[in-house]
């Protein structure tokens, strides 16, 4: 489903709905908010994620690399035992150079989310009440419903 946008905006917070029982699927919704964003802006992913990081805990030690290009050599040198989990991390590595990325889940492991560099908050309006007191009051919010689902396109 398309979702036109005129500008990138500072606060994104995107629902991870259908994909959620887990991280791995969740995560899919941050393409989403990561098209939305304004360069230094927030993308929060609500989800519930009642099974934790699952399938792929692995991802949670291969989002630690300090760039894309690292993660890629691990790969190359065989140091990554299962290249999907890192494809995955690759996003969140990516992602994390250019906005800060948090969630708001009531399933995930505080400490897993924070080590792949996830603020955490504990609920959607407290995310946004924390962000517009970084971003100040004028800072501008999209919120995006099915983010998994959802194409956000720039129009001009």
């Amino acid at each position: 489903m398309g979702c036109p946008f005129r500008e990138r905006v500072e606060i994104v917070i995107v629902d991870s709905h259908p994909p959620n029982l887990d991280l791995w699927q969740a995560t899919k919704s941050l393409t989403a908010g990561d098209l939305a964003a304004a360069d230094g802006g927030t993308v929060v992913l609500v989800a519930p994620c009642p099974e934790g990081v699952v399938p792929h805990s692995e991802l949670t030690g291969y989002v630690e690399a300090a760039s894309v290009d690292e993660l890629l050599g691990r790969i190359r040198r065989g140091e990554v035992q299962k290249p999907i989990a890192a494809s995955g991390a690759a996003t969140l590595v990516r992602l994390g150079k250019r906005v800060r990325y948090g969630l708001v889940s009531g399933g995930l492991c505080r400490s897993d989310a924070e080590a792949m560099r996830f603020t955490c908050y504990d609920g959607a309006q407290k995310a946004l009440d924390d962000l517009l007191r970084r971003y100040g009051p004028d800072a501008k919010v999209t919120v995006i419903l099915q983010g998994a689902e959802t194409l956000p396109y720039r129009v001009r």
